[in-house]
């Protein structure tokens, strides 16, 4: 068993995968490893993998396409790492980054999470934003308080280290037709061991990539209120399972005014599909945030949400 295992799914990103493998094989930490999962890529993928000789680095090749969250499972399953550091293979590590995580995993004994703010590239070419959650270092005790604070940043698969023995291989199974099925496992964790922020950048991440995974991300608001039920079924955690849909909802339609029109309706719709997104507030908020031409409509009904209370879910 190695202290850190350093996990890397990929397909049809050869080029944008050297760049990944690089980042992590310059660090000169020993008790790591590096397993790269080549997803059937129909380019020069397994080229590139074959290119690095480092005795610290292990290569799979799937005979076929197994799909995104499966080709991540194999990862999770087979792997040496009292510690697993999740990684894309369109991202790659800030120098220094290994080493810092290393030294983490002494200064905060049995830390089950460990997350970090990253640089948002887009398409690799611009930097566009750092993404930072907290201003410092911080530290979570395990229960309900680390899940409404930080858990939802765990949608980035890139910059989570994880500890190996807090994986729910049951619950990434029961959640696998989610594009997010590595968020439940991290819930998971966070009940059941400390969860730490660290204050200093450890990835580089990619917005915009012309290359993807080949999921449908137009219906994530049900299958994350699912892993939020799931994650929150004791009494324990009614309070959570509140804070948890309320901060799901407004975030969704947050972000759905990004998107065309005819996408646009599609998320709308696939979120009233689910009882706790039939609110009034919940209504205004999607209009309101809407791609529809007219500032003035929009400010008049951002002030009728305002006066609408939030309804108990």
């Amino acid at each position: 068993m190695v202290r850190l295992s350093v996990l890397v799914p990929t397909y049809h990103r050869a080029e944008y995968l050297r760049r990944c493998i690089a980042s992590v094989l310059t660090s000169k930490c020993v008790d790591m490893e590096l397993v790269v999962s080549n997803n059937a890529s129909p380019d020069h993928t397994a080229e590139v993998m074959a290119s690095f000789a480092d005795r610290r680095m292990r290569c799979h090749h799937q005979p076929a396409n197994v799909g995104m969250m499966e080709n991540m499972l194999w990862l999770i399953e087979h792997n040496c790492g009292q510690y697993q550091l999740w990684l894309s293979d369109d991202d790659w590590l800030v120098p220094g980054a290994i080493e810092h995580t290393v030294t983490l995993l002494d200064r905060v004994p049995g830390v089950g999470v460990i997350l970090s703010p990253y640089h948002v590239w887009f398409e690799h070419k611009r930097l566009v934003e750092d993404q930072v959650c907290f201003p410092e270092a911080r530290l979570w005790a395990p229960g309900p308080i680390a899940l409404t604070q930080i858990w939802q940043q765990t949608h980035i698969w890139s910059r989570t280290t994880i500890r190996s023995d807090l994986i729910d291989l049951n619950g990434w199974r029961r959640h696998a037709d989610s594009l997010y099925s590595n968020m439940y496992v991290c819930g998971v964790a966070m009940k059941r061991a400390a969860t730490y922020y660290t204050d200093r950048f450890l990835v580089n991440h990619t917005w915009g990539n012309p290359i993807y995974w080949g999921t449908d991300d137009t219906c994530l608001l049900p299958e994350r209120i699912r892993m939020v039920k799931d994650l929150t079924a004791e009494p324990a955690y009614e309070a959570c399972r509140q804070e948890l849909v309320g901060q799901f909802l407004s975030n969704y339609t947050r972000t759905i005014r990004r998107h065309p029109w005819a996408v646009y309706w599609k998320r709308v719709i696939s979120a009233l599909s689910i009882p706790e997104a039939r609110t009034a507030r919940f209504v205004f908020l999607a209009i309101a945030r809407s791609p529809l031409p007219g500032t003035g409509i929009r400010r008049m009904l951002r002030r009728l949400l305002d006066s609408v209370p939030q309804q108990r879910i």
